[in-house]
């Protein structure tokens, strides 16, 4: 079973932003995206099982990504892919952490 550390995620996540152009028009990762992500992550952080491209792709963010689909749902929230949830005043943020 894959060990995701909060390192990795962050590496993880970091690989797939820097790489976002490889979507292209699919609005999603080709398995060899991920292949190069787990080998990435691996480079630096060697504890744990080896990652695989599929481990990645499973992991890819799938409890922030259904966090956020329910959140935007709402009424009265914001969302948008170049600023996210622009998250401002307590309120906003406790609702917010309800989610993640």
């Amino acid at each position: 079973k894959a060990q995701w550390n909060s390192g990795k995620v962050t590496a993880l996540i970091n690989y797939l932003y820097n790489h976002h152009a490889q979507c292209a028009n699919s609005r999603n990762f080709r398995m060899a995206t991920y292949n190069m992500a787990a080998i990435t992550i691996m480079k630096d952080h060697k504890d744990g099982p080896k990652k695989t491209g599929m481990m990645c792709k499973n992991k890819w963010l799938k409890k922030t990504y259904n966090a956020i689909e329910t959140y935007w749902s709402q009424s009265g929230v914001h969302w948008d892919n170049n600023h996210g949830t622009n998250i401002m005043g307590n309120v906003a943020k406790i609702v917010w952490d309800g989610y993640i």
